[in-house]
């Protein structure tokens, strides 16, 4: 046995594939078999170019937004929790997506393309050659009819699926979900706004009666847009020629079914091309009319039987007398002349007379136009095929019956069978008794009864002998979602069950495989206004088993009863001496907090309840409520404690007392406030080498007007590693009338230094200034470079700011000074992180 195989190390050109020997494992195929491999047709090199494009799937505008919609209706269609009807909608939007899908899909796209082709290329034949001319469409109004979903209203019917804006139609498909962070419109959009709700399977009923609504109204003009892009016509008006009489003898043997309006100017000339090609090779073939015979026997297995009775056999010289007219027979034996209306090549001779080339020259033929006469509208119920549409191309369209019109067939028995197309035209007719009425816009068949009785003029004069189904029928088969079948008229309507919030629930409305449940809604709401009836009944008619929770009226009693399971009983809930013997008002009386509060429309006495909040308790026993309290107090935590002790409702505690009058104690309506006169600590944190005020909680602290103080000041500074500073200050301040000034030197002691340093003259601008001189600006320590004069512009130059100076110093430093009117403490660090910790003591006088 031969083991077929693939092409183990590639192929180098077609021929290495035709070649019968490469499809085999070193066989040759012997004898004739040689010759009976695949014929080579090669591609044109643009086609081949053409088909590796499509190949690779480049090169066309994808369908991202049918894909992107198409996903994510799938997603939510996988929901575990989705409602049934939501379910039905979105299984309805699915199918009507799918068919506008497979509509844009690039097969059916050249399909129409074609199909205006064709009609534009017949309708160019025929202008102004019927003798009633055909109207034409202009080829641009049929592109746009055949390609709407191109040229806006696709796009219009997508944005009512789900509206996307353009920069998230390629991120639109989610990971393994619906996306709902894309939508801002549409059906999907008013999804996405409710996606938890429909992941929870709450959904309330009037958002999915909106969707459903919405939905049924895109897919509905999504059909609509279907079936006119491919409704594929070239004229408004068809046009004609008449060749002969028309109905000369009304046909009373089998006859052809044509409506010529029923399809476009190119369904006709396919239909006419092939009526022409199968006369010219069928013609010369004779058959014979035998009356009375049949096709095969009961099993279908012989040929025609010979003639059994109702005339002699008839010989016609071809099938085709048996299905046209004489004059349409005389058509179809004219010649078909191939000859083009235009000339394009003329002979160049030389001059022995050869020929050796070709001119092209266009020489236009004059126009011609048919024979034929305008037509005429025949009065056989046959014409037309009785409005029935009977072409098979793509681009069929159904023409309606122009409403009025009948036609009449004496049927040779005194009565008369008409052919109408509408109720109005029915009725119009001077019918007799037992006149037959064919109704062809509902195909249904209608007789005249007996004239003596029925004269209204209403359709009550008719019987109607067959139903009005066809029409529906069909629209029942076209149905793709799922539902519950209702006519309406000829239209035949998906309908799916849909419950009431707090009343009724369903599953499954649609009955969708298997039957919908309905029931009422868990703690229902009964509507309305007026009253609903519960199960009236005597004694006699309670129920056998009954369970905790039955309720009825007792017709005997005149009561309302329920049935408790803690006593086995069935117990009055009402009766008509409770309601004659209650009291009409009951009120409080005395002030405070009222217990009653009012009687219910059920004759209920309600009160308040009496609940206990913090300390304050309520005991019920059987005959009293005591409220009291729970109250205690204690010190919590070490030390001494405040809190001294409980007399009966007075809570006592110690008082704050200041024995060596070293403690300020203070109190507010909410505080008691303890404070160390004199001495004031804070912490603060610099980043860079900038002088920063020290303020103490957010105020810069110095003594009071015509106050003086004997400071002494704490200062630690570390970088939270190894690196530490402190220094200690002792000075005299004094502020006379607002303004504050520094009494003698400030004293001051250095710990942890890196480099020494000691307290230096601030900077006085306008000074003089020897060269080698020291003075200390913005905690900065300089030294003269040279003799600075009085007066002189460098004396006005701060040191930071004048090269007359040189920093001597930059480490961590601290200082108190005056500033204008104000005393400062101030501190600098440099670009590292440096925390600070300030105590400041004062003496007052």
């Amino acid at each position: 046995m031969v083991d077929y195989t693939d092409f183990k190390n590639g192929l180098q050109d077609a021929n290495q594939y035709l070649d019968a020997r490469h499809h085999l494992s070193g066989t040759t195929a012997l004898g004739n078999n040689s010759l009976n491999i695949v014929a080579r047709a090669e591609y044109s090199f643009t086609l081949r170019e053409l088909l590796c494009g499509i190949l690779s799937g480049n090169g066309i505008k994808l369908p991202n937004l049918q894909i992107c919609l198409s996903a994510n209706i799938k997603a939510l269609l996988g929901i575990p929790q989705l409602q049934s009807q939501l379910f039905d909608a979105l299984s309805q939007l699915d199918n009507a997506l799918n068919d506008f899908m497979d509509h844009t899909n690039l097969n059916n796209i050249l399909g129409r393309l074609n199909g205006v082709l064709a009609e534009a290329q017949n309708v160019a034949n025929m202008i102004n050659f019927c003798s009633a001319p055909v109207d034409p469409i202009a080829i641009p109004n049929m592109l746009e009819r055949a390609f709407g979903s191109f040229l806006g209203a696709g796009k219009n019917l997508i944005d009512q699926i789900g509206s996307i804006a353009p920069e998230n139609v390629c991120a639109c498909i989610g990971p393994g979900g619906f996306n709902s962070n894309v939508f801002n419109g549409g059906i999907l959009g008013t999804i996405a706004n409710n996606i938890d709700a429909i992941n929870a399977g709450n959904l309330g009923d009037s958002v999915i009666n909106s969707i459903r609504a919405d939905i049924e109204n895109v897919t509905q003009g999504i059909s609509n847009l279907i079936n006119f892009e491919n409704n594929i016509k070239g004229g408004y008006s068809l046009g004609g020629s008449q060749f002969a009489t028309p109905d000369p003898n009304c046909n009373s043997e089998i006859g052809v079914m044509h409506n010529p309006f029923n399809g476009s100017i190119a369904d006709n000339a396919r239909l006419v091309t092939s009526m022409k090609s199968l006369y010219d090779r069928l013609s010369g073939y004779p058959v014979i009319y035998r009356p009375g015979t049949f096709y095969g026997g009961s099993q279908g297995q012989e040929p025609i039987s010979a003639s059994t009775g109702g005339g002699e056999p008839r010989e016609y010289a071809n099938i085709f007398e048996l299905l046209f007219d004489r004059e349409l027979l005389d058509l179809l034996e004219n010649l078909d002349d191939p000859q083009s209306t235009v000339d394009t090549q003329i002979p160049v001779r030389d001059y022995c007379g050869n020929i050796i080339g070709y001119t092209t020259n266009y020489v236009q033929h004059e126009q011609q136009t048919s024979d034929g006469t305008t037509p005429t509208v025949p009065n056989s119920p046959g014409w037309s095929a009785g409005g029935l549409p009977t072409s098979s191309g793509n681009t069929t369209e159904n023409i309606d019956t122009v409403d009025g019109g009948s036609i009449t067939i004496n049927q040779g028995g005194g009565s008369n069978v008409y052919l109408v197309n509408s109720e109005s035209a029915q009725l119009a007719l001077a019918t007799s008794s037992l006149d037959i009425v064919v109704r062809t816009d509902i195909l249904t068949i209608f007789v005249r009864k007996d004239t003596n009785t029925f004269n209204t003029g209403t359709m009550s004069d008719y019987q109607q002998s067959s139903v009005t189904f066809t029409a529906f029928g069909n629209s029942v088969n076209d149905l793709s979602s799922y539902g519950f079948v209702v006519k309406d008229g000829n239209t035949a309507i998906a309908r799916t069950i849909i419950g009431t919030a707090n009343e009724i629930t369903v599953i499954n409305g649609s009955g969708a495989g298997g039957n919908p449940i309905i029931g009422i809604a868990d703690n229902p709401v009964i509507p309305g206004n007026a009253a609903f009836t519960i199960p009236i009944g005597n004694y006699a008619q309670r129920p056998a088993a009954a369970t905790s929770g039955m309720m009825r009226y007792n017709s005997a009693s005149n009561n309302i009863e329920a049935f408790f399971s803690d006593t086995n009983t069935w117990e009055d809930l009402a009766t008509t001496q409770d309601i004659a013997s209650q009291t009409t008002t009951i009120v409080n009386i005395g002030t405070g907090a009222e217990v009653f509060k009012q009687r219910n429309v059920s004759n209920e006495y309600e009160f308040r309840k009496i609940n206990g909040s913090g300390a304050i308790t309520v005991t019920q026993n059987n005959n009293d409520i005591t409220v009291g309290d729970s109250l205690t107090a204690s010190n919590v935590g070490g030390g001494t404690g405040l809190f001294k002790s409980r007399l009966v409702n007075d809570l006592q505690f110690k008082t704050l007392t200041n024995v060596n009058n070293n403690l300020s104690i203070t109190q507010t309506t909410d505080t008691v406030n303890i404070d160390l006169p004199g001495v004031r600590t804070t912490t603060l944190q610099t980043s860079d080498g900038v002088a920063t005020n020290v303020t103490f909680n957010g105020s810069i602290l110095q003594p009071a007007t015509d106050k003086t103080w004997f400071y002494e000041l704490y200062v630690l500074a570390g970088d939270g590693a190894t690196t530490k500073r402190a220094w200690k200050l002792q000075g005299v301040v004094q502020n006379n009338t607002g303004v504050a000034s520094l009494v003698g030197a400030v004293n001051r002691i250095d710990y942890q230094r890196g480099t020494q340093d000691v307290l230096e003259t601030p900077w006085i601008p306008g000074s003089s200034y020897n060269q080698n001189d020291i003075v200390e600006h913005n905690l900065i320590i300089y030294t003269a470079n040279t003799n600075i004069s009085a007066g002189s512009a460098s004396s006005y130059a701060p040191p930071d700011t004048n090269s007359d100076w040189t920093v001597t110093y930059l480490g961590w430093n601290v200082d108190t000074i005056i500033s204008g009117t104000d005393f400062l403490i101030r501190v600098r660090g440099d670009s590292s992180t440096v925390n600070w910790s300030i105590k400041l003591e004062y003496v007052e006088l």
